[in-house]
């Protein structure tokens, strides 16, 4: 791959990793994640494992929980609220050690 091309998809990740960051809370398809980066889906998606080496969904799904076990650790919420702030619909998506509070 050349070096200009390399660059050019830098770019593009980066303006989707930060698209990502500030809608954390919100549902993030794919086909919005490629329409931010310009491509289509299929290649987005390639694109983006290849270059932040997870998938999207894995990639979401870690900050999510990252910010899910920043909140439980220094604010005292509730499981229900944490997960409903951190942009997930029910707090059942949380991994056992969350859910059961041991964590």
């Amino acid at each position: 791959m050349r070096a200009s091309t390399t660059t050019n998809y830098q770019e593009l990740l980066n303006r989707v990793l930060i698209h990502i960051h500030q809608n954390l809370d919100e549902p993030l398809t794919i086909d919005r994640l490629a329409e931010v980066a310009c491509l289509s889906p299929f290649h987005f998606h390639r694109i983006f494992t290849a270059h932040v080496g997870e998938t999207v969904s894995g990639h979401v799904r870690r900050l999510r929980l990252e910010r899910a076990a920043t909140r439980i650790a220094f604010t005292g919420d509730s499981m229900t609220d944490t997960a409903l702030s951190v942009g997930y619909e029910t707090p059942a998506v949380l991994p056992e050690p969350f859910a059961s509070g041991s964590a």
